[in-house]
């Protein structure tokens, strides 16, 4: 995210068995999705934790994220000097989509408040988030 233009850029989708492409790679590896959860218990597919379901030994959970190479300086060329990056569980992303993490990041910026990750776990959990919620935030300028 630019803290001066108001550009975002999503650099992942949810891992779910409600998505096709995952629900068919759930169920070729032996397990099964129902209302679009592995095994009927877990909605994510792809996970850090939940070694219990790791486990059994057709669950279709794993660990491999996908992942997204970005350069947000090539893409936006030189319109700005400073990046931000969110790293985050679904707990907050439940909650709140992309644009509405960027405008609560402004939000913050422009009242001088700092502590972004925090920030953004507290309004998940106040907007009611029932998951855990961990939230990393980068910032970086060019060199």
């Amino acid at each position: 995210m630019s803290q001066t233009k108001q550009l975002m850029q999503q650099l992942s989708t949810d891992q779910t068995g409600w998505e096709e492409s995952e629900r068919r790679r759930i169920e070729s590896a032996g397990g099964h999705v129902v209302d679009g959860r592995i095994n009927g218990i877990l909605e994510p597919s792809r996970t850090i934790g939940d070694a219990d379901l790791k486990r059994e030994q057709y669950s279709g959970l794993i660990y491999e994220p996908v992942i997204t190479e970005f350069d947000p300086f090539a893409f936006w060329a030189n319109d700005f000097e400073t990046m931000s990056l969110v790293v985050a569980t679904d707990g907050l992303w439940d909650v709140m989509d992309s644009v509405e993490v960027g405008k609560l990041l402004r939000r913050y910026h422009s009242n001088g408040k700092t502590e972004y990750a925090k920030l953004l776990a507290a309004e998940a959990a106040k907007r009611g988030s029932r998951d855990d919620i961990t939230v990393v935030f980068v910032q970086y300028r060019r060199v």
